[in-house]
């Protein structure tokens, strides 16, 4: 099939449905999922985000956005600030 990985990922947004073969590695759901939500949620009128937040005592937040393994959980963990 002119395919250079034995690896495959399939997702149909109509039937709400994937399939993932040929993989050990369990990144591929999280990114199938990501990209469905980042469909659906829009719709229905929520703003699907893919960051880390922490909370001040004095009610400010922080947002860490960037892409998968990037440090964002990481940045946002202050033993000051609460992560949410």
């Amino acid at each position: 099939h002119g395919l250079n990985s034995e690896v495959f990922v399939g997702f149909n947004i109509e039937k709400k449905c994937g399939i993932i073969g040929g993989t050990h590695y369990g990144g591929e759901m999280k990114k199938g999922i990501f990209a469905m939500m980042n469909y659906w949620l829009p719709m229905d009128g929520h703003l699907p985000m893919h960051c880390s937040a922490n909370k001040g005592d004095d009610g400010s937040t922080a947002l860490f956005f960037g892409l998968s393994g990037t440090g964002k959980t990481t940045l946002s963990a202050d033993s000051a600030r609460k992560l949410i």
